[in-house]
């Protein structure tokens, strides 16, 4: 990689290299398929939401519906980003406030969660019920091989060094 750099100073990269590097994967265990299987569930996440909030009068009668598919699209939004750009600054941001998501088996738990709540949650009606009961089996499955594959890639942790660099107090 070509970068420019001076003493003191940020390397300036170019477009090229920004993308490269976000587009490193940071997760631990991580492989393509793993990537790609996220990749879909977020976006699965994000469609499903926006579709749910197609019929008005649901929102009148039904206002948990319309609460939910703007979760929903934020949560798409957010692991869409970080499936896709895990090395990127937004990303390392979301992963420090919310540690979990940085980890297969946490993020796997997280698909779990948003699987059951499509498929259990019963506050869409019609063609959208269905959309978003099939969602969350997606959801559900990949949280499953997220959490298989997390558990078999983990790094093994030593009881006797504290976490995070900590110093023993």
């Amino acid at each position: 990689m070509a970068t420019n750099t001076t003493p003191g100073m940020k390397p300036n990269l170019t477009w090229k290299e920004k993308i490269s590097r976000a587009w490193s994967d940071t997760t631990n265990g991580s492989n393509a398929l793993i990537r790609i299987l996220g990749v879909l569930a977020a976006l699965a996440t994000f469609v499903a939401g926006l579709l749910s909030m197609i019929n008005f009068f649901n929102m009148v009668t039904n206002p948990l519906s319309y609460v939910l598919g703007v979760f929903f699209m934020i949560f798409g939004i957010v692991l869409t980003f970080i499936e896709l750009f895990p090395g990127s600054k937004l990303s390392k941001v979301i992963f420090s406030q919310a540690k979990f998501l940085s980890h297969l088996l946490g993020r796997g738990s997280f698909y779990l969660y948003l699987g059951l709540l499509f498929t259990c949650g019963g506050v869409q009606s019609g063609f959208t019920s269905i959309i978003s009961f099939v969602v969350g089996l997606y959801l559900i499955a990949v949280a499953l091989v997220f959490g298989v594959w997390g558990f078999t890639h983990r790094k093994e942790v030593s009881m006797t060094e504290p976490l995070n660099g900590a110093a023993n107090v």
